[in-house]
């Protein structure tokens, strides 16, 4: 009985390393920032090619988990912990984004919900984005200190 026991116990643990590393390959593969959820959240930019998003099912909980940074798409910039998103600093430090992406879509929507400004992206860009039904990187939301 205790032998069945320790290899229930392996296969478990075995189980648990497995998905940790799927987690971390997927996150990092195609991990982005949906800035049109409340709050932002993470999908999977090879959900979207498909009809049922099985990533984003299978890995979704563990992005609200705090077991440390994982990395999302190289093009992003941004990694995620514990569901908040967080960007590296050249100091080796790290910067939480999360607040600053919430206040940045407040600025981008109007009373109705409607986004009222551009992403500055270019046109050839835009369109991209829209074909593929990409959402803004994180690098490009990164506001400094307004003056008033």
């Amino acid at each position: 009985m205790r032998r069945h026991l320790l290899v229930a116990s392996g296969i478990l643990i075995l189980a648990a390393v497995l998905y940790e590393m799927a987690f971390r390959f997927c996150t990092g593969a195609s991990g982005e920032v949906d800035l049109k959820a409340q709050p932002p959240r993470v999908y999977y930019s090879d959900d979207l090619l498909s009809s049922f998003e099985w990533r984003r099912a299978v890995f979704g909980f563990r992005t609200h988990l705090s077991f440390g940074k994982v990395r999302l798409a190289k093009n992003t910039g941004a990694y995620v912990d514990g569901g908040r998103f967080y960007r590296r600093l050249p100091d080796g430090g790290w910067q939480d984004m999360t607040d600053t992406m919430i206040e940045y879509q407040k600025r981008k929507m109007d009373k109705n919900g409607e986004t009222v400004q551009r992403t500055g992206a270019s046109r050839f860009a835009q369109r991209q984005i829209q074909r593929h039904r990409r959402l803004t990187p994180v690098a490009d939301l990164y506001v400094g200190r307004e003056t008033n």
